[in-house]
């Protein structure tokens, strides 16, 4: 859902042109059609669409989020008083990952043409600055920290611990790790990787089995319940 300070009017010709800048290998968007504050259309084999929201996120679900984002230190500052959002969906794709590459495409497209101040993915909790959202889309095949939230935290023993939110949503066990001897800015990008891993290949891990970066990392794989009170199973990693 990208963020806006206030209502606008979603305008096709922003879109396509937006869409051609960002994406110049990818074809043009086909059968737009604009309805009631609604734009429909294909992009990347898949159907797509966008609606403005002339309101906030309903429930202030935006406050949890934007006080925990490690990606936007200031967005609680930043969207203080916005006053609309955009939703986002794209379906019919060729697979699940392909519906979630091209809904990311598509809010980038919807960032950078309407300005919006940043991108809230509820099936994350998580909330992204809207110029990072855009070069993180660009950038990244797989853009990990935009589907899932990393959080991490320092134990009183000196060691971090991680839990993951939005893996449920790509299919796939939320991840945890409660402790490990790397800081939270290196076990993040070590997660990340490992998810990268976890959905391009869907590998079959079984209790008791390892994970591991590289051919000497040994990290055991347990399924257990959730160490911060979450519907279970989750994917336990000891021995990081």
């Amino acid at each position: 859902m990208p963020v806006l300070r206030s209502p606008l009017e979603l305008v096709e010709a922003d879109l396509r042109q937006t869409w051609r800048a960002l994406w110049p290998r990818s074809q043009p968007l086909t059968n737009v059609e604009a309805s009631k504050g609604a734009l429909t259309f294909d992009a990347d084999g898949a159907s797509a669409a966008a609606m403005v929201m002339p309101a906030p996120i309903p429930n202030n679900e935006l406050a949890g989020p934007a006080a925990t984002s490690w990606l936007w230190p200031t967005a609680t500052q930043d969207l203080a008083g916005y006053g609309a959002h955009i939703v986002v969906w794209a379906s019919r794709a060729a697979s699940h990952l392909a519906a979630f590459q091209t809904m990311t495409r598509v809010a980038a497209t919807i960032v950078r043409a309407t300005n919006a101040l940043g991108v809230y993915v509820g099936g994350a909790g998580l909330v992204i600055k809207g110029d990072l959202f855009v070069e993180m889309a660009q950038e990244l095949e797989l853009p990990v920290a935009l589907w899932v939230d990393l959080r991490c935290m320092r134990e009183p023993d000196g060691r971090s611990s991680l839990f993951t939110v939005g893996l449920n949503q790509l299919g796939l066990h939320e991840i945890e790790i409660p402790a490990a001897n790397k800081a939270c800015g290196d076990l993040r990008i070590w997660t990340m990787n490992l998810v990268a891993w976890l959905i391009e290949s869907r590998p079959t891990i079984n209790q008791g089995e390892t994970v591991g970066l590289s051919q000497d990392e040994r990290i055991r794989v347990d399924y257990a319940d959730s160490m911060v009170g979450r519907l279970g199973p989750v994917m336990r990693l000891t021995g990081l």
